[in-house]
């Protein structure tokens, strides 16, 4: 068998050696560009508006599809959402001491609302925790110019400050209120 030259088979296991360093750097820049693809992007920055309402453990946080305004008489802010039509409306009232219990200021709000707009088709009210707080709430339904409107209305005191938040729309409007109004906790 004849011998072959060193140097040939130098140049054989070179050119084994750089194709397979070839082979590893394409395999490289292949999981590379896997691994990248699979990083979680980050959400787009998102506009927000933010009431903060710690002292009653809430926070209302509105998207960018919210027009937040200054309060008009009898409210501290109105807030309305360009894609469903809801209408939010908070009000801060100072109480003479004693504060009327909560069930009071929701009767006088269930009365505002059928002076205002006439007769009430439908009504529930119940209780709820806000942050360390007790609250009420109540829904009503009713017809204006002949198409049916629902409100829902929220109330939670602190001492002697009552605060009601009021949500007027459709379902989809209900719904935009409720996501956008958060219980946050207080420090006590």
């Amino acid at each position: 068998m004849p011998s072959v030259p060193r140097w040939i088979s130098r140049n054989r296991v070179l050119a084994v050696l750089k194709a397979l360093g070839a082979l590893i750097a394409t395999a490289g820049i292949g999981f590379a560009i896997n691994a990248t693809a699979r990083v979680p992007r980050p959400r787009p920055m998102a506009v927000t508006h933010t009431v903060s309402l710690a002292e009653f453990g809430l926070q209302v946080t509105l998207p960018s599809t919210w027009k937040l305004e200054p309060g008009q008489e009898g409210t501290d802010f109105v807030a309305t959402d360009t894609r469903t039509g809801a209408l939010l409306a908070g009000a801060i009232i100072l109480n003479a001491p004693p504060a009327p219990r909560l069930d009071a200021v929701i009767d006088k709000l269930i009365e505002e609302q059928r002076s205002r707009l006439g007769a009430v088709e439908n009504l529930s009210r119940g209780a709820i925790g806000v942050g360390l707080l007790d609250g009420q709430w109540v829904k009503l339904s009713f017809k204006r110019q002949g198409d049916p409107v629902r409100m829902k209305a929220l109330a939670v005191q602190q001492g002697p400050r009552t605060l009601t938040l009021i949500c007027t729309g459709g379902t989809p409007a209900q719904k935009a209120c409720e996501a956008a109004i958060r219980s946050v906790t207080m420090a006590r």
